[in-house]
């Protein structure tokens, strides 16, 4: 039967194409389990590192890598290039080669609690 004719049932149809579906018992068992290993921040980069930001309304700006919080803290002085102390994701920046030093710099009070939010009273 290789030609299609309008009488043919659904599996007669099925016969003239040549393929049959197999049964499941013989398909393979696929594992979807995931492993559980978390998220790393990948680069280690030493306080004073200089950065180059790629994206962001201070795309282009050198900033000098301060801490490490969930994502990175940096800061240049504000009169010289108007960065204030931000929080950049580590995948918008470039690390150069240069480093500062930032020993006399006290960066224990920046933490996750300083750049939330203030919630306001509601009127």
């Amino acid at each position: 039967m290789a030609a299609f004719f309008p009488a043919m049932t659904r599996s007669q149809r099925a016969e003239t194409r040549g393929w049959k579906r197999p049964p499941s018992s013989t398909l393979p068992m696929t594992s979807r389990s995931r492993s559980s290993t978390s998220a790393s921040s990948g680069l280690v980069l030493p306080p004073g590192r200089e950065l180059i930001i790629l994206a962001g309304r201070l795309k282009g700006k050198s900033v000098v890598f301060l801490k490490q919080l969930s994502i990175w803290v940096a800061s240049r002085a504000f009169k010289i290039n108007g960065v204030p102390l931000i929080r950049v994701n580590q995948s918008y920046v470039i690390a150069t080669c240069t480093e500062i030093d930032i020993s006399r710099v006290n960066v224990e009070k920046f933490d996750d609690k300083y750049f939330a939010k203030q919630v306001g009273k509601k009127k």
